[in-house]
């Protein structure tokens, strides 16, 4: 016969009906799962109160959380392609390890969580209300951006909730934080905003000064003028930012823009099918943004992108011969049967003419030159993700992590792991 005190540690570690108060299948988690359940059970209210105790026992905390620290990772981009690459898996497990490991240097108790598919961690802190300040889960605040940033690589901001007397106020304190991130999209990154501080009315933009910015850019773009549509940009993201607009019609109003410059140049002529692309990326860029800084450049590269396709109507063979190729290596970079010959079959040249003229065009051999954009993109990679040596060999078109090696150290004159210690 088994004993009861047995049968009672099992059905407790049934974690999903033992956090919340449906029945959920039964599955012995770790401490990582058991912080995720007690995060999305926090947030929805739905926690299984007649077992806090126990709950917070697997937490490893002697007393429920009673502040929320909303955390907003930098832009989450297109987190489905990437799946099911864990380097780059949408959890940020690199910010998570970092959160928590301040939280022990900080000496303070808590609850880091991820919520899977999103850009947001939550990080619950145990407090007693009459013991913290503003002041001071600034401090901390200011001091997890700062670490996040040093040790990973990753922007954050953070929105913080008002004090949660019990574990049903944390959904409001979720709310609380959401609405703090409307400070912070216009802040811009590596910042934070108490629940209190947020901005409560909201500016719709006019319509006239946003068709005025419109038809400036096209302007400036029309005439081959790069610093001109920068400086107009970077005007326009300043006054919406002086109008305390809300980040969704901010985005709404960026995605106008986009679409009227794209109607605007392919009644120009600009081949429909090619602006649409362009379009429809920025537009998706746009809507997955955080940040108004992270707009601003996102229209940037949209409109040289549009400015590159607009000047072919009136280049010369040469100039026209250029964009051509550069569009084809930047396409097609990444295939590891990419070289000279396929190169000039896109061109309809033979590959001895082709070579002649690629030099003369750019001044260097093709070969050259692809191997030189090849390892400027493994450069990006090493700085911007998480992806061992092997992955970006591969995504670069490299037979092989070695020969990948080798040619890295012969262009920049270090190796790959050298060139890390030495610029990151």
């Amino acid at each position: 016969m088994e004993n009861k005190s047995n049968i009672s540690i099992r059905k407790e570690l049934d974690i999903p009906n033992t956090f919340r108060r449906y029945n959920g299948y039964s599955k012995k988690g770790n401490y990582e799962f058991y912080c995720q359940e007690f995060a999305y059970s926090a947030i929805y209210g739905n926690l299984k109160l007649s077992n806090l105790s126990y709950i917070l026992k697997l937490l490893k905390l002697n007393k429920p959380p009673e502040i929320l620290f909303l955390v907003r990772v930098d832009d989450c981009n297109d987190i489905y392609n990437s799946f099911p690459r864990f380097s780059i898996y949408p959890q940020k497990v690199n910010v998570i390890n970092r959160l928590e490991m301040c939280l022990e240097e900080l000496a303070i108790k808590g609850v880091v969580a991820s919520f899977l598919g999103r850009d947001t961690i939550g990080v619950f802190l145990c407090f007693s209300e009459d013991t913290i300040t503003k002041i001071q889960l600034g401090k901390i605040a200011k001091y997890l951006i700062n670490k996040v940033k040093k040790f990973t690589k990753e922007s954050i901001s953070i929105g913080i909730s008002d004090f949660c007397k019990n574990i049903n106020e944390f959904p409001r304190g979720y709310i609380q934080c959401q609405k703090a991130f409307e400070n912070n999209f216009s802040k811009g990154r590596e910042n934070y905003t108490f629940y209190d501080e947020v901005q409560e009315e909201r500016i719709l933009l006019c319509k006239e000064d946003m068709d005025s910015f419109a038809a400036k850019i096209i302007f400036y773009i029309d005439s081959v003028n790069f610093k001109g549509y920068i400086e107009e940009i970077q005007k326009m993201i300043k006054h919406i930012s002086n109008t305390n607009t809300s980040s969704v019609d901010v985005r709404m109003q960026m995605v106008k823009l986009v679409d009227s410059i794209s109607s605007f140049y392919i009644k120009e002529g600009i081949e429909k099918e090619k602006i649409d692309h362009i379009s429809i990326v920025a537009m998706k860029e746009v809507l997955n943004s955080n940040f108004i800084g992270s707009i601003e450049k996102i229209i940037i590269e949209f409109c040289q992108e549009v400015m590159k396709n607009s000047i072919i109507i009136h280049q010369n063979i040469d100039e026209k011969m250029k964009l051509f190729i550069e569009e084809c290596i930047k396409k097609y970079y990444k295939h590891s049967n990419f070289n000279l010959e396929k190169a000039a079959r896109l061109c309809n040249y033979s590959p001895y003419y082709f070579g002649r003229r690629f030099k003369d065009i750019f001044g260097i051999s093709f070969n050259k030159y692809l191997t030189n954009y090849r390892i400027d993109k493994s450069i990006e990679l090493l700085k911007q993700s998480q992806l061992s040596l092997e992955d970006i060999a591969f995504q670069l078109g490299f037979c092989s992590v070695s020969y990948f090696c080798t040619v890295f150290k012969r262009v920049t004159g270090l190796s790959p792991r050298h060139y890390i210690k030495e610029n990151l």
